[in-house]
């Protein structure tokens, strides 16, 4: 009984894809590299407040479609 659980486990994983398998991954891969980049460079965020139209940040709207 305990195979089948096991199994199922295991074909659901299976389905899932390499970028799905992983998206903590990335997620903290992206929030790192931001970071970084903010570090590094800090004249872009006066950049990316440049791309805001009214209240609106045009790059983080594109974004989050």
């Amino acid at each position: 009984m305990g195979d089948t659980a096991s199994c199922n486990e295991a074909s659901a994983s299976q389905k899932m894809s390499f970028l799905d398998r992983y998206l903590t991954v990335w997620i903290f891969l992206a929030m790192t590299v931001g970071v970084g980049i903010g570090v590094l460079f800090p004249q872009v965020a006066q950049w990316n407040e440049s791309l805001s139209v009214g209240s609106t940040n045009i790059p983080l709207a594109i974004g989050l479609i």
